[in-house]
């Protein structure tokens, strides 16, 4: 993609995952930003959410992916043009001289509420430090009110203080480690709630459960 919009004339900066994209665009200010759904770090709707936050105005944004129902959700938030994978070059080209267009008005008017644009909604955020890829015991800890909030997982702190330059999550999730307690320390900071998770947590459970169970068959 990006060796076929250099030949078009284009300058391009290349990201490998969306948190670098958001580096890459704040230190930059690109016109445009080409964008994938699914991407490791920070995934298309975090880095779209982050691009509204820190970047005013912020750059006319093009929708890429392989999964349809992703086009629903760039519809809903306010994402117009958008290319389902596999597709042919010239729809590329098509899609983003069309977003050129649109970085080149000299003033966008504003989403209105009942102008048959959808406005762009803010999604609530969680942000957890730790081995939790894949824990299912995650959303069991988050209150009722972020159930359904997109969740961004991070393996250490060092990562984490750096999507936390980047945005300020709704809540902290953090294990009760030591190692994590300059996390605190940065959360504490920008005002961000924090939850820990017991790292004994399914130990916990597996205790309780057995509780249950009668004292000949546990023998």
């Amino acid at each position: 993609m990006a060796e076929l919009l250099r030949d078009e004339g284009y300058t391009v900066l290349e990201a490998g995952n969306g948190a670098v994209a958001l580096e890459q665009a704040i230190s930059h200010k690109p016109d445009i930003v080409v964008f994938d759904y699914a991407m490791p770090v920070f995934d298309g709707p975090a880095l779209v959410e982050s691009l509204r936050l820190t970047m005013r105005p912020p750059p006319i944004l093009v929708g890429v992916s392989a999964i349809r129902e992703s086009k629903s959700w760039c519809d809903d938030h306010g994402i117009p043009i958008f290319v389902l994978k596999p597709f042919e070059d010239s729809s590329l080209l098509r899609a983003v001289d069309s977003a050129l267009k649109l970085a080149r008005e000299a003033q966008r008017p504003r989403q209105q509420v009942g102008s048959g644009v959808r406005v762009a909604l803010r999604s609530a955020c969680v942000l957890a430090v730790g081995d939790l890829h894949g824990d299912d015991l995650l959303h069991d800890l988050l209150p009722a009110s972020l159930q359904h909030a997109r969740v961004i997982v991070v393996d250490n702190p060092a990562d984490a203080e750096r999507v936390l330059e980047l945005i300020v999550p709704d809540l902290l999730v953090l294990d009760d480690s030591p190692e994590h307690d300059r996390m605190r320390v940065v959360a504490t900071g920008k005002a961000i709630p924090i939850l820990v998770r017991p790292t004994a947590l399914s130990e916990a459970r597996i205790l309780a459960a057995m509780d249950t169970i009668p004292a000949r068959a546990k023998g």
